[in-house]
Order: C-alpha cells, then sequence, then structure tokens
C-alpha cells in the first residue's frame, strides 16, 4: 500500500505537540523552584546552619553602660556575624562592621535597666556561614555605682578618700590641673585602699580627681566618680601652722628649762629644731623630745601637725588629760607617751588613728575604760597600757585588731570577763593582762593564738577549769595562770607545749593528779605548782626541772 504523503507530513507535527508542551512544564517547574528556594549561598548559609556547631557566647556587664561579649572560636571562620535585640520595633540589628576577626566584641553606650539579647555566627572569606547562630545570651544593665570621692587640700598636697565599691579589688585615681597634659593616673594603678595622698603639688593650682573600682583583671566595676576639686595651700603657711603648734609645746612644757631645747623659737627651719624632723616641705614628721624634761600639759595645737607620723614624749613629767585633738593626727603611726603622769580617760577620737602601728602609753595614771573605738585601729600591732588604773570590761571590739601582736594591758583594775574575741588576734604573740580583778572562765577562743610565744593571766579573778584548748598553743614558751581561781583537773594537752620554758599554775584550786603528760615538756625550766589540790604523785620528770616548787606539795615521786 502507497504512503499517503500528506500523513507522512503530519506525522512529525503530532509527535511534537507532546514534546514542546513537556517543556513548557520543565521551565515552569525551574521557574516555581527559583522562585520558593534561596540562591546556591544562601543554600550553603541555610545548609550550614542546619548542620554545623554553633559557637558558645558570653555576655558580662562592666559598670561603664558596656557588655563585654566574648565567643568560642569556630573552625573555618574568617570573620563573625554579631546580632543585637534590644525592642519589637527595630528587631535584630547587626551590631558589628563586619570586620568582626577576633572572639571579642564590646558593646558601649547602652541604656541602664534594659535588657540586650545576643546572637553570632562565623562567616568564611565569601561571606558564607560556617557556623549555625548561637544560643541567645543576655545582659540587662542596671543602674551604675560609682565611688563618692572626696578631696581635702594641704600644703602641696591634697587627701583623698572614697567610698568603696562593690566588687572592686583595686582602684582607678585620676588628675587633672593641665589641659596640655590631660588626665593622669597616680596612685600607680595599684590602690586597694580607699585612700591615698597626692603630693608634690604646686600651691594656688587647682586639682580635679575622679575614681572607679576595678575588678582582679583591671576591668571596671563602677562608673568614674564625679569630680572632687582641690587647691593646695601654700606649704609655708601650712609649715608656720606647724610652727605655730611647736611653741604652743614648748610655752605648755616650760621650754626653757628642757634638757636640750637648741633652736627652739629661733627662726631656724624647723628641721634644725632639737627633736624635730620634717619633709621636703617643711612640714614636721616626726617629734622626738623623750627623757627631756617636759614638765606641764599636752596643748590642743599638737592635733595640728597634720603630716606627723612619730610622736616621743617618754619619760618626762607630763600630766593632764590627753587631749582629743591627737584624734586628728590622721598619719601618725607611733605615739609613744609612756613613763609620764598622764592622767583621765584615753580620748575615743584616738580610734580615728587607723594608721597607728603602736600605741605606748604605760606608767601613767590614765583611768577609765578602754573605748572600743580602739578596735578601729587596724594596723595596730602594739597595744602597752601596763602600769596604769584603767578599769571596767575590756572590749569586744579588740579581736578586730586583726595586725596585733603585743596587748599587755597588766597592772591595771580592769574587770569582767575575757572576751571570746580576743581568740580572733592570730597574729598576737604576747597576751599579758596579768594584775587586774579579770573573772570569769579563760575562753577556750584562746586556744585559736597559734603564734603566741607568751601568756600571762596571773593575779586575776579568773575561775573554772583550764581549757584543754591551750594546748593547741605549739610556739608558747611562758604560761603564767598563776594567783586565780581556777579549779579542776589539769589538761593532759598542756604536756604538748613542747617549747614551754615558764609554767606557773601556783595558787589556784587546781586538784586531781598531775598528768604524766607534763612530763614530756623537756624544755621547761621553772615550774610553779604550790597551793593547789593535788592528789597522787609527781610526775618522775618534772623533777629534773631546775627551778621547781614540787617538794612544796608533799606527793611522792611516780614509780617509772
Amino acid at each position: 500500500m502507497q504512503e499517503n504523503p500528506l500523513l507522512k507530513n503530519r506525522m512529525p507535527v503530532r509527535a511534537a505537540k507532546p514534546l514542546a508542551f513537556l517543556l513548557l512544564v520543565a521551565i515552569f517547574a525551574a521557574l516555581t523552584i527559583l522562585a520558593f528556594y534561596p540562591d546556591s549561598a544562601t543554600y550553603a548559609q541555610t545548609e550550614a546552619s542546619e548542620t554545623l556547631a554553633a559557637p558558645v557566647l558570653t555576655a558580662r556587664l562592666t559598670a561603664t553602660n558596656t557588655v563585654e561579649l566574648g565567643w568560642t572560636a569556630v573552625s573555618g571562620a574568617v570573620r563573625y556575624e554579631l546580632l543585637v535585640w534590644q525592642d519589637s520595633a527595630t528587631g535584630w540589628q547587626r551590631l558589628d562592621d563586619g570586620s568582626v576577626t577576633g572572639t571579642a566584641y564590646t558593646h558601649g553606650g547602652l541604656a541602664a535597666g534594659t535588657t540586650y539579647y545576643y546572637i553570632v555566627r562565623g562567616l568564611d572569606a565569601n561571606g558564607a556561614a560556617v557556623s549555625a547562630w548561637s544560643d541567645h545570651t543576655t545582659a540587662t544593665l542596671t543602674s551604675t555605682p560609682t565611688a563618692t570621692l572626696t578631696a581635702t587640700p594641704s600644703a602641696g598636697a591634697v587627701e583623698l578618700s572614697w567610698t568603696e565599691v562593690s566588687g572592686a579589688v583595686r582602684y582607678d585615681l585620676r588628675t587633672w590641673w593641665d589641659a596640655a597634659i590631660g588626665w593622669q593616673q597616680i596612685g600607680g594603678g595599684s590602690l586597694t585602699g580607699t585612700t591615698h595622698t597626692h603630693t608634690g603639688l604646686a600651691a594656688g593650682t587647682t586639682y580635679y580627681y575622679i575614681v572607679r573600682g576595678l575588678d582582679a583583671n583591671g576591668v571596671a566595676v563602677s562608673a568614674w566618680s564625679d569630680h572632687a576639686v582641690a587647691i593646695p595651700t601654700s606649704t609655708s603657711t601650712a609649715a608656720n601652722s606647724d610652727r605655730e603648734a611647736l611653741v604652743a609645746l614648748y610655752n605648755a612644757t616650760g621650754g626653757a628649762n628642757w634638757t636640750n631645747n637648741t633652736n627652739w623659737l629661733s627662726d631656724r627651719p624647723l628641721d634644725e629644731w632639737h627633736g624635730v624632723h620634717t619633709d621636703e616641705f617643711g612640714r614636721v614628721t616626726s617629734l622626738m623630745l623623750g627623757t627631756n624634761r617636759l614638765i606641764g600639759t599636752l596643748p590642743s595645737e599638737l592635733g595640728d601637725l597634720a603630716n606627723l607620723t612619730n610622736l616621743d614624749l617618754t619619760h618626762n613629767q607630763l600630766s593632764g588629760a590627753l587631749p582629743f585633738e591627737l584624734g586628728d593626727l590622721a598619719n601618725l603611726t607611733d605615739l609613744w607617751l609612756a613613763g609620764n603622769q598622764l592622767s583621765g580617760a584615753l580620748p575615743p577620737e584616738l580610734g580615728n588613728l587607723t594608721n597607728l602601728r603602736w600605741l605606748y602609753l604605760s606608767d601613767n595614771q590614765l583611768s577609765g575604760s578602754l573605748p572600743s573605738e580602739l578596735g578601729n585601729l587596724a594596723n595596730l600591732t602594739l597595744l602597752y597600757l601596763p602600769g596604769n588604773q584603767l578599769s571596767g570590761a575590756l572590749p569586744p571590739e579588740l579581736g578586730n585588731l586583726a595586725n596585733l601582736e603585743w596587748l599587755c594591758l597588766t597592772d591595771n583594775q580592769l574587770s569582767g570577763a575575757l572576751p571570746p574575741e580576743l581568740g580572733n588576734l592570730t597574729n598576737l604573740k604576747w597576751l599579758i593582762v596579768s594584775v587586774n580583778q579579770l573573772s570569769g572562765s579563760i575562753p577556750s577562743e584562746l586556744g585559736n593564738l597559734t603564734n603566741l610565744a607568751e601568756m600571762s593571766l596571773a593575779n586575776n579573778r579568773l575561775s573554772g577549769m583550764i581549757p584543754s584548748e591551750l594546748g593547741n598553743l605549739a610556739n608558747l614558751t611562758d604560761l603564767r595562770l598563776q594567783g586565780n581561781q581556777l579549779s579542776g583537773t589539769l589538761p593532759s594537752e598542756l604536756g604538748d607545749l613542747a617549747n614551754l620554758t615558764n609554767l606557773d599554775l601556783s595558787y589556784n584550786q587546781l586538784s586531781g593528779s598531775i598528768p604524766s603528760e607534763l612530763g614530756n615538756l623537756t624544755n621547761l625550766a621553772k615550774l610553779g605548782i604550790r597551793e593547789n589540790q593535788f592528789t597522787g604523785c609527781v610526775p618522775a620528770p618534772l623533777r629534773n626541772v631546775p627551778e621547781n616548787d614540787l617538794d612544796q606539795l608533799g606527793l611522792l615521786t611516780c614509780a617509772t
């Protein structure tokens, strides 16, 4: 059969129709995919965010309206994208400028009371994500703490003090007096206290000061304080004030009859006056007139010697009360007035002398109670007041004297109990409060004084048992408890005091047998034990103590 040419020519047309339709469907599908899926770069980012690990982001507040951000490094990241969100109106905002290559960022200028949210992810050189977004981290800025700074001018110097800032381990103190120089740090950046003296200043110049607290890493934990302003006075003016104070002392204590009054009342520089030492500005720093036949009272003008660090007027014939103005001597470290005829009460103002290390007032006629304010003397290492007429109870505030090494109050009229707070004085080496009227028991807390070399509680009215905790005093060489009303048995723990050379327990009401452990005290050179109610026998090694009163007991030696 012969093919129809018309039909032959139409067959390709019928075959092409379904092919064109399929092509149109394919094009439509491709366009649909492009419309609903991101480009390849975006797809890579989305895929990375779903499969790659996220950095760990932390946010730390500082007190200067900033947040310190830090995150873990991401493998393959050459920079990081950092976003912040603080309100729904603005939404997420890019925080960096696209050039953050490290793992830290400081976000500053923030509003107190606002909560900020942060996220971060790593990007490669092409801006494609190489990590997922981190979990959100938040920071809420509270109101910023500040220190309150005060500045008190003096001759060529300014005394600065400020309130403590919570969380601060040191302080950043700065001053400004010249626009060309700008703000300058003073104190070396290592100020751990809340006071500083700025010296070497020009009289009549206005100095501005600010301070802020820092943590152990040097990060601010407070905003800068408000400015404090001070104008130092003329050195010569202040030196003249010191001169006037010395003249007042000369006139009040019979200066014309002193043993040595060389250059006093002359126009010579003060450091050429006998016993006077000055600093580079001519201010009196030391007044040493011991054993110089000063007769009379101490004038209140002594309190004007603002730079005085040492005052030694021992072994004269000074009388009358201690002027409360001595409490104004803020720089005083050593106060020596022993061996006079001073009377009256100790001024509570002495508690203002926070730089004081030695308070030496023995052998006077001081009376009244010990002021609790003495507990403020945080730098005190020696409190030496024997041979007075002090009365009343020992203030428990003495337990605050953390640096105290010497506490000697013997030969007074002190009464009441020994405060257990004395057990806080862990630097104490000598505790001597004998010849008083102290009563009650010996606090077991005294066993905490492991640096103690000498303890004398003799000739008081102490009662009760000797605490076994005294056996902890490994450095003790001298233990004197005689002349009290102590009772009960001797604690065997006293035999642990290997360094003991003198043990006096005589004239008490101790009873029972003498512990054999006392025979371990091989360094003992003196033993007082008579006038008690001991029974039994005497440990044989005690018979070898060079100076002892064992024969007074009438007891046999224990069989070995």
